[in-house]
C-alpha cells in the first residue's frame, strides 16, 4: 500500500527519471522452497541508490513495532478409512511486523508504500529475516522492480492445496459410523446400522441427514 506528501510536482518529475534509468537488478539469492532466484534486498539498494541520488531522491526504511492478528487457518487431511480430504478450521494469533520504505525528494516531498510480513520463527533469527523480507517487499513495491523469477504463477499455484470434492452425507455418515463402530463391519451390519438410525433400508440424502443426526445424538 501506498501513501503520499500532499504535494507531487517535484517528485514526480524525479520519480519518471528513476524509472527511465532503472534496469533489471541481478537475482543475486536463492529461494531454496521454490528453486528460484531473486534479488536481495543489498543487491536492489546497490542498484538503485546511485540513481536516487542523481535526481535528487533517497530512501529511509523504517521497521513498526509488531502486532498480533487473529486469523482463520485452513487445514485439510486425508481419512485413510474413506479416502476422502477433511477439512477443517482453527483460529490462530499470528504474529507480524510491517516495514516502511519512503523515498523523499530534496524538496521534501515523499511517497512511500509498506508490506506486512508474519514472523515465522519467534526468535532473533526469525525476526530479522521476517524485517528483511518486509524491508525488500515493501521497497520492491515503491520502486516498482521486479525482483523474483516470474514462474508464471506456479509457486502460487503449487502453494495452494487443491480444492477437494466436497464429502457428500453419505460419506459424512459413514465416517461417523467408523469412529463409533470400527472399521471391521459387514455389509449386513451396515445395513442395520443405516436401517436403525434411518428407518428405513433404501439409501438417499434425506435418510443419511436424519440418520447422521441421530447417530451424533445417540449418548
Amino acid at each position: 500500500m501506498e501513501r503520499t506528501s500532499v504535494e507531487l510536482d517535484k517528485i514526480a518529475p524525479a520519480l519518471v527519471g528513476i524509472h527511465n534509468e532503472l534496469r533489471a537488478i541481478v537475482k543475486d539469492s536463492k529461494n531454496p522452497a521454490f528453486k528460484s532466484k531473486y534479488a536481495s534486498l543489498d543487491a536492489i539498494l546497490d542498484t538503485v541508490r546511485p540513481i536516487l541520488v542523481k535526481h535528487g531522491c533517497f530512501i529511509t526504511q523504517t521497521v513498526t513495532e509488531g502486532s498480533t492478528h487473529n486469523v482463520t487457518m485452513r487445514r485439510k487431511q486425508n481419512n485413510e478409512q474413506t479416502d476422502q480430504t477433511v477439512e477443517t478450521f482453527q483460529e490462530t494469533s499470528v504474529f507480524t511486523i510491517t516495514a516502511v520504505s519512503r523515498c523523499i525528494h530534496l524538496s521534501g516531498q515523499w511517497i512511500e508504500s509498506y508490506s506486512i510480513v508474519p514472523v515465522a520463527k519467534f526468535d532473533a533469527h526469525g525476526l530479522g529475516a521476517a524485517q528483511t523480507y518486509a524491508r525488500r517487499f515493501s521497497l520492491a513495491s515503491l520502486l516498482a522492480l521486479a525482483t523474483d523469477e516470474d514462474d508464471d504463477g506456479n509457486a502460487a499455484t503449487h502453494a495452494v492445496v487443491p480444492v477437494q470434492k466436497p464429502i457428500g452425507i453419505g460419506d459424512q455418515f459413514w465416517m461417523a459410523v467408523n469412529q463409533r463402530y470400527g472399521t471391521d463391519l459387514t455389509p449386513d451390519r451396515k445395513k442395520e446400522i443405516y436401517m436403525e438410525f434411518s428407518g428405513t433400508d433404501k439409501p438417499s440424502p434425506e435418510g443419511y441427514t436424519l440418520a447422521l443426526r441421530k447417530l451424533q445424538e445417540k449418548k
